[in-house]
């Protein structure tokens, strides 16, 4: 193990105050996008266990044909429970760190348009 001495702790917190959170920035997608398919250890749902996938399905099919996959792409993964239940199925985009409740249409639709409009900012 390493011995602390000033020199080293004064190094520390030069580091610490250089890189700030707002510095660091995502290398490779553009997007990352996690939907919660729910399911826990216990095999139970707080929601439509059928709609997290069949969600999950189609933007990956969305991002493909936009071409959106890859390096500087929109990336969709699938997630186990968020700690978020009693909102039912969510999903939570970033860099941004937006959150949707994916049983609301007007949600997925917001999800969709990300997609569509990769560069626009979200609101």
């Amino acid at each position: 193990m390493r011995k602390l001495t000033k020199q080293n702790m004064d190094l520390s917190c030069y580091l610490r105050e250089s890189f700030k959170k707002e510095d660091i920035k995502m290398s490779f997608f553009k997007k990352h996008i996690f939907i919660c398919t729910n399911l826990k250890k216990e095999g139970k749902c707080c929601g439509k266990e059928s709609l997290p996938h069949e969600f999950i399905k189609e933007l990956k099919d969305k991002i493909r044909t936009a071409n959106l996959t890859g390096k500087g792409g929109i990336r969709v993964s699938s997630s186990g429970c968020m700690g978020r239940c009693e909102e039912g199925p969510i999903a939570v985009v970033y860099p941004e760190g937006e959150w949707f409740n994916i049983q609301d249409s007007q949600e997925r639709q917001k999800i969709r348009d990300i997609i569509e409009f990769p560069h626009q900012k979200m609101s």
